[in-house]
């Protein structure tokens, strides 16, 4: 049997494992390997495995996987990010309610006439789904999407700040068509052996704006959260507001 002792393993073990293969990771210059590579060696050369169970060599590996994972789940959600709130208002439920709808205007793409309403939206029960009006185009304005809660000093409000639902799409298809062109634009210039200023510029400030968009879009999110939860705490007398955790956008 070939086996392979663990760093964790004292070295002069090698001498009582008579009549097996032994070996140590030191020995075989693999003590800076991660788990998930050490295994693949490990594997590759028919090692059996001594000084850690096969389950905790399987958990560590998980574990690895898992950090990967919540590392490229962190990047995703720096670039679209959401903001969930809760806001507590002395108001009863139905009032706080009947506040929001006369509040509340139906979605319009462009609002002409200044004399309007404060949020445009969807109001269904005790749940709503609603965004600032403003005269400007911004794509970085929050929707807020929510639920009324009766609670027993008035009604709470526990609800999320999210990006428009077309936000990512938009950017992901954008980066993508870039670096595509970008790619092809080295490429054919090469098999033509051939430079041409015009598409190099062209296909690198797509790949910029773009990149850009993506690192300035959740600052100015965050930005306008704060005009967005302001107009809706006043308009529902809430004392304050509790902000939880960031999390990526559902849509």
């Amino acid at each position: 049997m070939r086996l392979l002792l663990d760093e964790c393993v004292p070295r002069p073990l090698l001498r009582d494992l008579t009549g097996h293969d032994a070996h140590h990771v030191v020995e075989m210059g693999w003590s800076s390997k991660r788990n998930g590579k050490l295994l693949a060696l490990m594997l590759a050369e028919c090692f059996a495995v001594h000084g850690r169970s096969e389950f905790a060599l399987s958990a560590e590996l998980a574990s690895e996987r898992h950090c990967r994972r919540r590392r490229r789940s962190e990047v995703l959600m720096s670039s679209f990010p959401s903001r969930p709130f809760t806001l507590r208002s002395p108001l009863p439920a139905a009032d706080l309610l009947a506040r929001l709808r006369a509040a509340t205007e139906k979605p319009r793409w462009v609002h002409r006439s200044h004399r309007h309403r404060i949020f445009q939206g969807i109001i269904d029960g005790n749940r709503f789904d609603v965004r600032r009006i403003i005269h400007e185009r911004n794509s970085n304005l929050p929707r807020i999407v929510g639920t009324v809660i009766a609670t027993a000093e008035g009604a709470s409000i526990v609800g999320t700040m999210r990006p428009q639902p077309w936000v990512r799409p938009f950017l992901v298809g954008w980066l993508t068509f870039a670096t595509l062109a970008c790619l092809a634009t080295v490429f054919i210039q090469a098999v033509i052996r051939e430079f041409h200023l015009f598409p190099t510029i062209v296909s690198t400030a797509m790949l910029g704006i773009g990149i850009g968009a993506l690192r300035y879009q959740p600052r100015d999110f965050f930005r306008q959260t704060a005009f967005e939860i302001r107009a809706l705490a006043e308009l529902v007398e809430a004392s304050g507001v509790e902000w939880a955790k960031s999390v990526t956008s559902d849509d």
